[in-house]
């Protein structure tokens, strides 16, 4: 039985169906992380939400993991070049998305761009109304006029 709800929430695109898989590329395990990573050690990341305190706990995860060298089948790597993936949600998602982007250079201005950073109309990130949040990121943290 449809609900009456779903007309106006469940508005969801049907997906086609894929006429053939390539089983050698994609978005497989494999094929991530990064180059000279070790197929001897499986490494994730998961930051969890919070708003900004989540963003600088899983940007402080991330200093230390590249200050941290380790020997990996007789190869020393910082420990961060051997991350296999990172997930997150929330204010965790910001730290997340800035590094898979951009990768080291979150070490150069993600701090000035995002986690001091006061944008208009608020204090502080934590202030931000979930209607401001595209337009903002566009515009200070991404570093485009708009995007739209």
């Amino acid at each position: 039985m449809d609900s009456p709800c779903c007309d106006w929430v469940c508005h969801y695109p049907v997906n086609q169906p894929l006429k053939q898989v390539d089983l050698q590329s994609g978005y497989r395990p494999r094929y991530m992380g990064s180059p000279g990573n070790s197929e001897n050690l499986l490494f994730y990341l998961t930051f969890s939400g919070g708003g900004t305190r989540a963003a600088a706990l899983s940007y402080g995860v991330l200093e230390e993991l590249r200050k941290t060298e380790v020997v990996i089948d007789g190869k020393k790597r910082r420990l961060l070049d051997e991350v296999d993936g990172i997930s997150g949600v929330s204010g965790g998602s910001f730290t997340a998305g800035y590094y898979g982007l951009f990768g080291d250079r979150i070490f150069e201005d993600f701090e000035s761009k995002f986690l001091k950073k006061k944008y208009p109309g608020s204090t502080s990130p934590r202030g931000i109304k979930s209607s401001q949040l595209a337009e903002t990121l566009c515009r200070y943290f991404w570093s485009q006029r708009s995007c739209r």
